[in-house]
């Protein structure tokens, strides 16, 4: 009938302006995790790092208590609501890739065919590390490298 009709495009009208006001915050917090995830800073944070299952999906309830995360969502009183909002920011970004329930990291470069020497590893040579470094086409730093090394061995 019409007043169910006109109470469905109600429904529909709110939603769709809660969606284009999500808009600029999904922006935000799309940002944020492309920081986190970051080669550079991914390298660098242990504890996000360990933060990693098993199948290499980040939970976000786990991301949704990182303080700037978390400040950019304060007025999302709904915590369903907020993890929809970082799924869709992860949906939007080429370097995350949403799960049920969490987030996958995709490199943002692709890791070099190279044999690394074990004992220089082992031994954590830094020159031979260093050098390369110094050869790949991505500037990498020698944590960048040992963090890709330990991430392709899981």
């Amino acid at each position: 009938d019409k007043a169910t009709m006109a109470a469905a495009q109600v429904v529909v009208g709110a939603a769709e302006e809660e969606h284009h006001q999500d808009a600029p915050r999904r922006a935000a917090v799309e940002r944020q995790l492309e920081y986190y995830f970051s080669d550079r800073n991914y390298a660098r944070d242990r504890y996000l790092r360990s933060l990693r299952g098993p199948d290499g999906v980040f939970k976000v309830g786990r991301l949704l208590d990182f303080p700037k995360l978390a400040h950019l969502l304060d007025d999302v009183d709904d915590e369903h609501h907020r993890a929809a909002v970082v799924l869709a920011a992860a949906a939007s970004s080429p370097f995350l890739e949403p799960t049920h329930g969490g987030i996958r990291r995709v490199a943002r470069t692709q890791p070099k065919e190279v044999v690394l020497d074990a004992n220089a590893l082992i031994r954590a040579d830094a020159g031979q590390l260093a050098s390369f470094c110094a050869a790949c086409d991505a500037v990498w730093t020698l944590p960048e490298v040992i963090a890709e090394v330990r991430d392709a061995a899981l």
